[in-house]
């Protein structure tokens, strides 16, 4: 059982990982939304093309933070399911896309 308690830890690892970069990801999309928001108030509605280049880049910017936390957070749940079902690990449960264990089933 050593090589399966070798292969569980490391995915732990992974999970925790990923956990780490989703939240990283949430946090730099809400500071892009933040960001967005000053630029917005800022301009205070005019036509100039920069301010609106500049915010078209910052909601596209967070489009793409929002989709990677998304994907860590199926890259969570495999791996949680993998070391959960596969290697019949119970300490692997499943997480919400939070990151927090499910409070109910």
């Amino acid at each position: 059982m050593g090589l399966a308690a070798d292969i569980a830890s490391a995915l732990h690892g992974a999970r925790a990982t990923v956990a780490d970069a989703r939240a990283g990801a949430l946090a730099a999309a809400e500071t892009l939304a933040g960001a967005r928001a000053r630029l917005a108030a800022a301009t205070d509605g005019s036509s100039r093309d920069e301010p609106v280049r500049t915010l078209a880049a910052l909601e596209q910017a967070g489009q793409h933070i929002r989709q990677a936390a998304a994907a860590m957070s199926t890259c969570d749940d495999a791996v949680g399911g993998y070391t959960t079902v596969v290697l019949g690990f119970p300490g692997a449960e499943r997480r919400s896309a939070t990151g927090n264990p499910p409070t109910s089933d």
